[in-house]
């Protein structure tokens, strides 16, 4: 059994219980492994889950700290245009239209963040994909989704607004006159 890695023994349905005591038998005797078509199915699904698991913790992390660069620019957004803030509530500019504003800023910053994202997202997938044809000697089929695209997608808008809320909140607050003042 020099040189082998795998058998691989196809019978006829159902197994013949003495074949399958025979088959048990020599994997003892020689030290093998038997496993069932189900079990190293089952095996390699796990596997298979654990990797698309670990993909949308990836996913997740990668839009918390895209949440925390929205955050760090609309802070330093509004820190750097407090001046101008004040003014605009000094001539009239109401407290919400202020955060309709520093909003419409974060949708901005998150449209072009997205598009950038999805362009190199979709580029990167397909040279994997590309590259996995020579790895498994076959090509793997490439599924674009648009239903998950688009939920990802807007659920990426959510989390820009969201986070984007709390430096509106913070400009909506600004005192005209020591926003003038400052800076």
């Amino acid at each position: 059994m020099t040189g082998v890695d795998a058998y691989l023994i196809s019978t006829v349905h159902p197994t013949p219980p003495a074949l399958a005591a025979k088959v048990a038998e020599l994997a003892d005797r020689d030290g093998l492994l038997l496993h069932s078509f189900i079990q190293i199915r089952e095996r390699v699904d796990g596997i298979v889950s654990g990797v698309v698991g670990g993909l949308w913790v990836l996913l997740a992390l990668g839009l918390v700290v895209g949440a925390l660069g929205v955050v760090n620019t609309l802070t330093m957004n509004v820190l750097e245009q407090t001046q101008e803030l004040g003014m605009l509530r000094a001539i009239g500019m109401t407290r919400l239209l202020l955060m309709r504003t520093v909003l419409a800023q974060a949708l901005l910053i998150g449209l072009l963040g997205l598009a950038a994202g999805a362009i190199s997202g979709f580029l990167l997938a397909g040279t994997i994909n590309l590259s996995l044809a020579s790895l498994f000697g076959h090509s793997v089929p490439f599924a674009l989704r648009p239903d998950l695209v688009a939920l990802l997608l807007a659920g990426a808008l959510a989390i820009v607004l969201l986070a984007a809320f709390a430096p509106a909140w913070r400009a909506s607050r600004l005192s005209p006159i020591s926003a003038m003042r400052a800076e």
